[in-house]
């Protein structure tokens, strides 16, 4: 059993003050976003094409910076790979949006796993 890289985590901003949000990281990338569930937002992952998915709990601050603890395991066999990980915020009833739903996602982030 590999012990986790522990300290690593994914940052996004513009997210909802003092909020909750999903993170969702997958091995396929889809580089101009789609809307494959008609929700109003953009998903910059293939959840379709990937054959790894992890979702990741994210929590903003009161300025609305979005952090998500990401442990990447100690294992020589994910050197090399990459990982594309985006955000989805659901904004609360009160505030004054423009978009669906009132959800909104982050662009997407690529993620290589490189040799300690």
């Amino acid at each position: 059993m590999h012990s986790p890289l522990s300290c690593f985590g994914i940052t996004f901003n513009n997210a909802p003050p003092s909020s909750v949000g999903l993170g969702i990281v997958a091995n396929a990338q889809d580089l101009a976003g789609s809307d494959p569930f008609s929700i109003g937002v953009l998903l910059h992952v293939n959840l379709f094409a990937a054959t790894e998915i992890i979702t990741l709990d994210y929590f903003s601050d009161a300025l609305g910076n979005g952090l998500a603890a990401a442990p990447i395991p100690n294992a020589p066999t994910l050197v090399g790979d990459t990982y594309y990980a985006m955000a989805l915020w659901a904004w609360p009833l009160s505030a004054c949006f423009l978009f669906d739903y009132g959800l909104s996602t982050s662009s997407g982030l690529a993620i290589t796993v490189l040799a300690p």
